[in-house]
């Protein structure tokens, strides 16, 4: 008998057997402008691809290699040819993806299995080795860090998100028919109808567990709400794509199904680290950070980002691990402001020697003993007794009981340095790079088409979002951005506050 195979025997391809005409294809290209094709070939044999590799078996019909197929992604996508039947097209008509496919002709099935089979490694380690290899090339090292994140719509429709009401009319509604389905299929056992009744009680139990998965991911969105003293008579998920989020989108007043993906901006232009999760930019900082180690070799010098990422936890980070930050409390670089006009809480100053708060009218406020909030934070609540005679009263509550609560919480301190530095010239001026870091990354995926995301599920969508940064620093080294444009329009709200909109365009050469 022969003997099993003890490799996989990938499929390669061979440039050298491709030709226009009579010119061999890599002359075809040098002669038509088209070398930067050349040098995304280049990079793609540059990688280690022992982990792709190893996702295979031996035997049977020898696969497409991975390097083939993901350079030929990866030059759809610095052409911004999104979909995987646009990047089937290019591999049987476009020279330059003859070129980075060795003449093989990937279909978009082959494609879609391809991601399915290396989600895993193509939503880290494919961007890591991409980004790390592209930073050597252009000399990058760690430096400052700008970071921030957005919002894209997912694939579900907005208008098919239910509330708890809907959503337990669905779930009884899928309960009945399945069960209904499971007699059907035992009546069925034995006869003609066996396979078609077998397939309906398959497709009837998979809306159930479906439905199921939606039901646990509005339970957990109320419990949320209920923890934080908010009404949970609008809390909606899609039964289709529980993960997404109903969110306000970004550029509009409008709330849509999204996800909120985030990446690190190096001043080179470099995406050097990304993550999305379903609802919150802080959630994966820790993770930006060891992914920026695992790029450019070393922690960032300094971290600039918005208010958005101004916790306590994240500035202790920071502090743990010696990484210097610049994040103010406020939009601009600015204390944050109170709401519906009132003081905020950077207008009460806190005396640490004598353990008092002073109130914007000068009055000494006292605390009380300590207490946990819904996410287990140890705070106190400052107050006195003036608050019903003063004459700021109006200007600092709206409460019925016509008394101004202070919370302070354990770490309000690294706030107050925080506030401290960033009231200095130095670091305002230090602080003010960061839009000119990381908006025109998001100006640039916008204008590659990446206004909403095309697969489903948090999972998926995670790793699409990988393999869009990973173009984007692709395209970025290889001359694709010549210059990024970013507007700033300021909007009046309803309440007649002001809103600061990005508009941003990016032009490709």
């Amino acid at each position: 008998a022969a003997a099993a195979p003890t490799r996989v025997m990938f499929e390669h391809g061979d440039r050298e057997e491709l030709f226009v005409g009579s010119r061999p294809l890599k002359q075809y290209l040098k002669d038509g402008k088209l070398g930067w094709v050349l040098r995304l070939g280049e990079l793609m044999d540059e990688l280690d691809w022992t982990a792709f590799e190893a996702a295979y078996e031996p035997g049977g019909r020898p696969p497409l290699h991975p390097r083939r197929v993901l350079g030929l992604v990866m030059y759809a996508a610095v052409l911004q040819q999104s979909s995987l039947r646009q990047t089937e097209a290019l591999a049987h008509r476009d020279v330059g993806a003859w070129w980075l496919t060795g003449g093989l002709t990937p279909d978009h099935t082959t494609i879609a299995r391809f991601i399915g089979r290396h989600e895993a490694l193509l939503t880290e380690d494919f961007f890591v080795q991409v980004t790390s290899r592209i930073a050597m090339h252009l000399g990058a090292t760690a430096s400052d860090l700008a970071i921030d994140g957005t919002v894209k719509m997912a694939v579900a429709s907005s208008a098919g998100a239910l509330k708890r009401e809907g959503l337990e009319r669905k779930r009884t509604e899928a309960k009945e028919a399945a069960a209904s389905a499971a007699e059907a299929e035992a009546a069925a056992i034995g006869g003609r109808e066996a396979a078609p009744a077998a397939r309906r009680s398959q497709v009837a139990q998979a809306r159930v567990e479906q439905l199921e998965a939606a039901h646990s991911a509005l339970v957990e969105r109320e419990d949320a709400r209920k923890a934080a003293g908010k009404s949970v008579e609008d809390v909606q998920v899609s039964p289709t794509e529980p993960e997404a989020v109903m969110q306000p989108l970004k550029q509009s007043h409008d709330f849509g199904l999204g996800y909120k993906p985030v990446v690190a901006a190096h001043p080179s232009g470099l995406i050097v680290a990304q993550n999305l999760s379903s609802g919150s930019e802080t959630e994966h900082v820790e993770d930006l950070i060891a992914q920026h180690e695992r790029v450019l070799g070393q922690a960032p010098q300094r971290v600039l980002a918005d208010a958005g990422f101004s916790s306590i936890h994240l500035l202790a980070f920071f502090v743990a691990h010696a990484i210097d930050a610049l994040i103010p409390s406020g939009r601009n670089g600015k204390p944050r402001s109170g709401r519906l006009g009132l003081f905020a809480k950077s207008a009460f100053r806190y005396l640490e020697d004598e353990d008092k708060v002073l109130c914007p009218a000068g009055t000494e406020m006292t605390p009380g003993p300590p207490q946990k909030d819904r996410h287990g934070n140890t705070h106190r609540e400052f107050r006195t007794p003036a608050c019903r005679a003063c004459p700021l009263l109006d200007q600092c509550t709206k409460a019925k009981t016509k008394t101004r609560v202070y919370k302070r919480y354990d770490g309000d301190e690294l706030k107050d340095v925080m506030s401290e530095v960033l009231s200095h010239p130095a670091a305002q001026a230090a602080y003010k790079r960061r839009s000119t870091m990381v908006e025109p990354v998001f100006a640039r995926l916008d204008a590659a088409g990446f206004t909403r995301f095309r697969r489903k599920g948090k999972h998926r969508v995670t790793t699409e979002f990988a393999l869009k940064c990973s173009a984007h620093n692709i395209a970025l080294f290889l001359g694709r951005w010549r210059a990024a444009v970013v507007i700033f329009c300021a909007i009046r709200l309803g309440d007649g506050s002001w809103r600061l909109v990005i508009l941003g365009a990016a032009v490709a050469t």
